[in-house]
């Protein structure tokens, strides 16, 4: 997990659509509406976190606990 405060991606918005307006875009919006929907059916069972606020210490502190988890899940997991 990247250590920063989820990003808001303004996907209702013009401005985002204007890098897939062609023939080619490798995503439709039929596909977009799917993922919102799965998006809105599925909450997260709880706030993803964030570091607005913590001091330099706390920030890496929860860095390397992101890092550590992920090299779990990893190993149990994916067999890494």
């Amino acid at each position: 997990m990247i250590t920063r405060d989820p990003l808001k991606v303004p996907v209702l918005t013009d401005k985002y659509w204007v890098t897939f307006d062609d023939s080619y875009s490798p995503l439709p919006a039929r596909d977009l509406a799917r993922v919102l929907e799965l998006v809105r059916d599925n909450p997260p069972r709880k706030p993803l976190p964030k570091i607005a606020g913590l001091s330099s210490a706390e920030q890496v502190k929860a860095e390397d606990q992101y890092n550590q988890m992920c090299v779990d899940y990893a190993r149990k997991h994916l067999d890494l």
